[in-house]
């Protein structure tokens, strides 16, 4: 079913509305997937709000309105910090290897009602059976996990979360050249105090002294020379030092 069809007799800004509610994946295009998505997270947003509202007295009033106007903030939306999220999901792995679980084990387990979706109560719930979490934290990791900010979680969701890789996205992340920057500053600093010409620092930083300087010489270099952390000395960070470098020879 197609996003874009036009619906005789019904105002166009009431169907997209409509339709990017089922569109789930926001391709434009509704799928199976995305029918059976919508139709699971309507029932527990229903089942869900049934309850709170028994709770309130009923639901005298609240007919007419939506169930986002009732009840805003149906799921968590907001994730924990990558730092966070990156040392519970060390220890969540660590866990379910010494019980050599398989991610699709874990998911079956936190699917209670084997809908092939996990809600909010469910992984509430679910993960107590893995590791110990404050609330705040259950829901700041299940709104990391809901990549589609839906308040379900579906397999390939579930996996991509499980299998984040911190390390390349910190470095992906960085977009400036504040690092590099500065570490031009103290190579200029050490520069004057030593009374070294460019050509000179070149030749202090061939450290295996075959004629050229390569990525290996640069880090030895900024290490033992430079006194450089090694943790500062990323992949990424080289190259980009590597390159700038580059343009003086």
């Amino acid at each position: 079913v197609s996003t874009q069809s036009t619906w005789g007799g019904s105002n166009k800004s009431e169907i997209d509305h409509i339709c990017s509610y089922f569109d789930i994946d926001e391709d434009n295009s509704i799928n199976e997937h995305d029918l059976q998505t919508s139709i699971n997270r309507l029932s527990y947003f229903r089942a869900t709000i049934n309850i709170a509202d028994t709770k309130l007295g009923g639901r005298n009033g609240t007919r007419s309105r939506s169930l986002t106007q009732r009840h805003p903030t149906l799921f968590p939306k907001v994730p924990l910090p990558d730092e966070r999220v990156e040392t519970i999901l060390n220890e969540l792995k660590r866990n379910i290897n010494e019980r050599r679980l398989s991610h699709h084990d874990v998911f079956k387990m936190l699917d209670a009602n084997e809908d092939g979706f996990i809600n909010f109560d469910e992984f509430r719930s679910g993960m107590d059976r893995f590791m110990k979490l404050s609330e705040p934290a259950k829901q700041g990791l299940f709104a990391f996990f809901d990549r589609q900010k839906i308040g379900m979680i579906d397999y390939p969701s579930f996996l991509k979360a499980m299998n984040e890789n911190f390390i390349n996205k910190k470095e992906v992340t960085e977009d400036n050249w504040e690092w590099q920057n500065a570490i031009l500053g103290r190579l200029r600093t050490w520069c004057h105090q030593n009374s070294l010409m460019m050509e000179e620092v070149f030749r202090a930083m061939d450290t295996d002294f075959d004629g050229f300087v390569n990525k290996a010489d640069l880090e030895k270099f900024l290490k033992d020379v430079l006194k450089v952390a090694s943790k500062e000395v990323t992949s990424t960070r080289l190259d980009r030092l590597f390159k700038l470098l580059d343009q003086y020879k």
